[in-house]
């Protein structure tokens, strides 16, 4: 084998790996990965990236047909298109399969896009921006562009430089100043929708951000979810920790009193958690009438405690009377079964005593 033929299998080869990284086509959402304008952006990457001609692009988007798009694409000629033109070929495909989405639609899925309950922030970033880029591709550029401006006629004495360049030049820079003006304005209408969507509590921190970019705004609002599952697990870890002291190990009375202290302070965040940050506890049911002695069972039924109807804590906002803290009775009080001391007698009973006290002056 001569060098020609050699540089030419080896061309072969690079060609043959240059097209199989073409995904294929077949017109069926179950078995294709990507939409018909999706696939179409990939292939023309590709094009470009390869410098192919016209017959090679030809080639390869026909070798990329499968099952109903290789029908569609045998269907041309006899339509009178020629498959052979890469504009009409692209031109027809773009008809058939092309997303058939107006600026008003995509306006309307900006509108509806918010990030879900359990939604991780990326995941919602990269919807706001799926969206933004078919806003973008979608707008009529061309008529929102416009032909090249027309300078006044009284500021072309200040402008003789630009006036002197050809009008194709022009041109060229007119679409370039659209292009970054288009960019900028995409990415700032992503912005507004992409903070709009956030949750509450991360929406907050991007706003005092004052940021007017899209991505520094996705890195604030991921550093923020990122932070506040981090302290929801440090808190959990915390639970974890005083579930595991274990009281009978702690002989040191103030350190045991401390740990009490904790565990107690845990359990009615977990009460007022549980109980939506009421100080209520649900009824679980009860044997109890609440008639008047009717003989009447529905009556009686009827006047019984429903499930899920709230009770008071007795013992909430109470001071019990043997340690002189607040929440339980001294007939709960772990301090004073620890001491193995007997229930103190009250003799007075004020407006503000509990019912304990009342019983516990009798004995």
């Amino acid at each position: 084998m001569n060098a020609a033929q050699a540089a030419a299998a080896a061309e072969e080869a690079q060609l043959s790996v240059e097209q199989s990284k073409l995904p294929l086509f077949h017109a069926e959402p179950g078995k294709d990965q990507f939409t018909g304008d999706q696939w179409l952006e990939r292939f023309e990457k590709c094009r470009q990236a390869g410098n192919w001609n016209e017959a090679r692009t030809t080639s390869y988007f026909y070798n990329s047909m499968r099952g109903k798009a290789l029908k569609w694409y045998r269907m041309l000629s006899v339509a009178k298109i020629n498959a052979n033109d890469y504009a009409q070929l692209r031109m027809a495909f773009v008809e058939s399969y092309g997303t058939q989405a107006s600026q008003r639609v995509v306006i309307t899925d900006f509108m509806s896009i918010k990030q879900g309950k359990t939604e991780p922030v990326q995941e919602y970033f990269s919807r706001i921006g799926d969206t933004s880029y078919n806003y973008k591709v979608k707008k009529p550029n061309a008529d929102i562009r416009g032909p090249c401006i027309v300078v006044p006629e009284h500021r072309r004495e200040a402008l003789a430089e630009y006036m002197a360049l050809p009008l194709a030049v022009r041109q060229e820079v007119h679409e370039l100043e659209y292009e970054q003006f288009n960019n900028n304005d995409v990415s700032y209408l992503g912005l507004q929708f992409f903070i709009a969507g956030l949750h509450p509590d991360i929406q907050l921190d991007v706003i005092k951000s004052g940021t007017a970019d899209l991505y520094e705004a996705f890195k604030i609002a991921h550093a923020c979810e990122t932070a506040m599952q981090n302290k929801k697990i440090h808190s959990a870890n915390d639970v974890a920790k005083v579930n595991e002291l274990e009281l009978d190990a702690v002989a040191d009375p103030e350190e045991r009193e401390a740990v009490e202290a904790v565990r107690r302070q845990f359990a009615q965040k977990r009460m007022f958690s549980a109980n939506n940050g009421s100080a209520y506890q649900p009824r679980t049911g009860g044997s109890s009438n609440y008639g008047s002695g009717s003989s009447n069972g529905n009556a009686n039924r009827s006047a019984q405690p429903q499930s899920g109807q709230r009770k008071p804590n007795p013992a909430f906002g109470k001071t019990c009377h043997y340690c002189k803290k607040k929440n339980h009775f001294q007939s709960d009080c772990f301090k004073r079964k620890r001491d193995n001391a007997p229930m103190v007698q009250v003799k007075e009973v004020g407006e503000n005593n509990d019912c304990e006290s009342m019983l516990s002056s009798k004995n």
